[in-house]
């Protein structure tokens, strides 16, 4: 986390860790004591970050009951109380309702992308982790759940995001006076897709635009066709604006573009573990890797409660907790 991050943060940071560790320390013991022990450390995760299903039901709701159900417009009178729903895999009890006007029942998730998923108290330990750069692997053992799981969840996770990106993301504008541009040239991969030998290959170029604010806009472009190594350009570095004038009598320019580059090189950092990216995904690990860094910016709990906001419906969230 940030060097100049308040120590009222850093303290819940610190707690947060703790509580994970103690998950991943849960191995002995009989099965059922293993279990409520788990679901215990869960709840207090969730707690500890804000996700409750009182939150959800904040967000989701706000003063005016509203039918939850994907295309229905029932909402005040038409919805009613219908009882609770059993607790399950530690989860607290959630609220059920009926909608007079589509004739069903619904609770705080439904028509989210969490609705009918058994595990979702372990979703506030699993963004934790994932923010954390925290790989499948190491997310799998922590929480003890299965890889399949976890792949489902970073996908629609990931797909959420980049649906949402502009809410956090924002490019630089016009009135930038600089602005910082690096480019790089990736090969393309076959990584998760089935051979095909005879389909025509391109190159991917991924060029970052930062400006001296912060703002900054990441794209991804494949128009190239590949087919050796030496088709494969160098990436490149320049200014944009008042920043792209050298300075009189010379040939340096007046601004650099460390920012741009930095900004490059944690991708490439990030992801290189992966043995490489599929090609067809790349721009999702883009979007979220920008998305990351601009949440890092803010207190871990906020940034979980952001994602989970942006997965809760299938419209943009009106609230923000930012």
């Amino acid at each position: 986390m940030p060097k100049n991050t308040p120590p009222e943060e850093r303290d819940r940071y610190e707690e947060m860790a703790h509580l994970l560790q103690r998950l991943q320390a849960i191995h002995s013991g009989p099965a059922e004591q293993k279990r409520l022990e788990k679901q215990r450390v869960l709840r207090e995760f969730g707690q500890l970050v804000g996700m409750t299903t009182t939150f959800v039901r904040e967000i989701r709701q706000g003063k005016q009951m509203t039918c939850l159900r994907p295309g229905c417009k029932g909402k005040g009178a038409d919805v009613i109380g219908y009882g609770y729903s059993e607790k399950k895999n530690g989860e607290d009890k959630l609220h059920r309702y009926y909608c007079h006007a589509c004739q069903h029942h619904f609770n705080e998730w439904t028509g989210s992308i969490l609705a009918h998923r058994k595990l979702r108290t372990h979703l506030p330990a699993f963004l934790f982790m994932l923010l954390n750069e925290a790989s499948l692997k190491d997310i799998v053992c922590s929480l003890g759940i299965s890889r399949t799981t976890a792949v489902s969840w970073k996908n629609l996770i990931l797909q959420k995001v980049a649906e949402r990106s502009a809410r956090w993301v924002k490019p630089p504008d016009g009135k930038s006076k600089d602005i910082q541009v690096s480019v790089r040239h990736l090969r393309p991969s076959r990584k998760g897709q089935r051979p095909k030998p005879q389909a025509e290959r391109f190159i991917s170029t991924l060029q970052i635009k930062c400006d001296s604010t912060g703002a900054f806009q990441a794209s991804l472009s494949m128009d190239q066709p590949y087919r050796t190594q030496k088709d494969l350009p160098f990436g490149d570095q320049w200014m944009e604006g008042e920043g792209a004038a050298p300075i009189p009598g010379t040939t340096r320019l007046l601004r650099h573009t460390d920012q741009a580059v930095e900004i490059q090189h944690s991708f490439d950092r990030h992801y290189a573990r992966m043995r490489g990216v599929a090609q067809n995904n790349l721009s999702l690990y883009l979007t979220w890797h920008g998305v990351r860094l601009v949440l890092g910016q803010f207190k871990r709990q906020v940034a979980i409660q952001e994602i989970i906001l942006a997965c809760l419906t299938d419209t943009p969230p009106e609230k923000s907790v930012l």
